[in-house]
């Protein structure tokens, strides 16, 4: 298996997308047990803004792209999400979000991890498990 990417390099694979440019994620963390990303939380990202609470697909995006990026940290290769499910523990406005990624089975093919959504007092406010193919390229 490669070396982890570092934090520097994972952070511009990110910083490709123009949607992650938009959700303003960040790498916080990168280790062998996990990658964390860090995103703020704003406004214009609120799903009702009379309750003013995060849209529910933001977060399932924040769960899919750290796993996607924990899989690529690790590996250094592209993946795909093949299922991902979300669980919504608590509501929240913010002001920011941490996801960590932990990879259950990397196999040849499949990689299955788990991810958890916590807020800045570390309370979990979400979590989701997520299936990645893993490209040979």
């Amino acid at each position: 298996m490669n070396p982890l990417l570092s934090c520097k390099d994972l952070q511009k694979r990110i910083d490709r997308s123009p949607y992650h440019r938009w959700l303003e994620l960040t790498v916080s963390e990168n280790t062998v047990a996990g990658l964390t990303l860090r995103m703020p939380v704003r406004p214009d990202m609120f799903g009702n803004t009379d309750v003013g609470v995060l849209h529910g697909g933001i977060m399932g995006s924040l769960i899919d792209t750290t796993a996607c990026f924990a899989v690529i940290a690790r590996t250094g290769r592209t993946v795909a999400t093949v299922n991902y499910s979300v669980d919504f523990h608590l509501a929240t406005q913010g002001p920011e979000l941490y996801a960590r990624a932990q990879v259950l089975r990397l196999g040849r093919s499949l990689v299955s991890l788990e991810v958890h959504v916590r807020d800045p007092k570390d309370h979990i406010v979400a979590s989701g498990k997520v299936l990645c193919i893993n490209s040979r390229t």
